[in-house]
């Protein structure tokens, strides 16, 4: 598998251009058109609305996407008729949403799922063999290179991450399994726990912000309405919630995504191409709201993402509807659903993959929502290496830096 020439050309102008990287200011999410191969950025507005902010090349096929914890790196995978290896790029996140890419390399075959678990290590699916390979990322060099690996199954399409990436976990939908992982301190990856899902195989997985749960979406198995849960352990063994496996209205859930509250489950549908809402109770079982958005015929349903309690939805085709794009809701209190303004085009074929962005105050080292002494006092304490306080991105933590922490000084 060759990287396309205009990839070849975007990197060559890339590599040759003044390097600048930053995480978007303002909440932004990415999308993947999986047959015009672009991937664009939009800027999430006050309102809940989308604006478009850029559109880049991919190579072909692009069908997995992964945003570092800093918000500098989105990796985009691809998937094609490929057995060997597939392209994968890593784009910089600027200031203003936009993207320019940074690496053009190449993992096996295929990357249908990929998390960073560092902001300089990605853990990558290689599907067709199941095993996760881990990645150390050099954005200066820039370079890619592989520093362990391990089986995940026999065939696995989903990974992420616990809250704090301490934790990795691979679903494997043959054998009806999850698998945990320790993540080191260098990237590198221990076996920890293994929980059968069985008679609901698992699909996508999510897990919950301030607790420690998974859900995985079951799919068309076990009467094709069900979505299982686990608590899981600092250690990474599982235990099933009460109730697991729940029942959904929906026919076949196959994507899932969680509001940053934790107070709400979103399952996307594939045979009836509903969302729905389920509350997330103290115990961590679900209750359906009986809340549903409907995106077409089946099928049509492609990716979901959240920002707080904002809901992003692709509808990849114009079948039935005429229309495609991207969907913004509210999750309200009791999980109905309030659209945000009417579907976005993105102009492309088969909008799919999407990635959620929350924003970022420029110097807000700590995540708190300002920018103040603790901060100052964290560059400070940087000063002259290199990390999260290297805010231009230069590889040193200097005056310029300290400049920009500044000049977004909010006490």
């Amino acid at each position: 598998m060759q990287v396309t020439p205009r990839i070849f050309a975007a990197l060559a102008c890339s590599l040759a251009a003044p390097f600048a990287f930053g995480q978007a200011t303002e909440p932004t999410i990415f999308v993947l058109a999986n047959v015009s191969d672009t991937v664009s950025s939009y800027r999430v507005l006050p309102d809940g609305t989308l604006d478009f902010v850029d559109a880049e090349a991919a190579s072909d096929g692009p069908i997995s996407a992964a945003l570092s914890p800093d918000g500098k790196w989105l990796a985009v995978g691809h998937g094609t008729i490929n057995n060997v290896e597939e392209v994968l790029l890593i784009f910089a996140v600027q200031e203003n949403g936009s993207l320019q890419l940074r690496l053009g390399a190449t993992v096996p075959d295929s990357p249908l799922g990929m998390t960073w678990i560092s902001d300089t290590h990605v853990a990558i699916l290689e599907t067709g063999a199941s095993f996760v390979r881990i990645y150390a990322f050099d954005p200066f060099g820039p370079s890619l290179t592989e520093i362990d690996n391990a089986f995940s199954g026999s065939f696995s399409t989903s990974v992420v991450t616990n809250a704090d990436r301490t934790l990795l976990f691979v679903q494997d939908s043959t054998t009806s399994t999850i698998r945990s992982w320790t993540i080191n301190a260098d990237g590198t990856i221990d076996q920890a726990g293994f929980i059968s899902t069985s008679p609901a195989f698992p699909l996508d997985l999510a897990v919950t912000n301030a607790s420690s749960r998974i859900y995985a979406a079951g799919g068309i198995s076990n009467g094709g309405d069900k979505i299982s849960g686990f608590s899981f352990d600092n250690a990474g063994d599982f235990t099933p919630l009460p109730g697991t496996p729940f029942t959904s209205p929906g026919a076949s859930p196959s994507q899932l995504a969680v509001t940053d509250d934790d107070a709400f489950l979103i399952a996307g549908h594939g045979t009836d191409a509903t969302m729905r809402t389920f509350t997330i109770n103290a115990d961590g079982s679900l209750t359906s709201t009986g809340f549903a958005f409907d995106v077409g015929s089946q099928g049509t349903l492609g990716g979901l993402a959240t920002i707080g309690r904002m809901l992003f939805v692709t509808d990849e085709s114009t079948v039935s509807d005429g229309v495609s794009g991207v969907y913004a809701f509210t999750v309200e209190n009791d999980g109905s659903l309030t659209q945000n303004g009417p579907i976005l085009s993105t102009g492309d074929v088969r909008p799919e993959t999407i990635v959620a962005w929350p924003g970022l105050t420029l110097g807000d080292l700590n995540g708190d929502g300002a920018v103040n002494g603790a901060d100052l006092a964290e560059l400070l304490a940087q000063w002259g290496g290199s990390g999260a306080a290297d805010l231009n991105g230069d590889g040193v933590v200097d005056g310029s830096d300290l400049a920009m922490l500044l000049a977004n000084w909010t006490g």
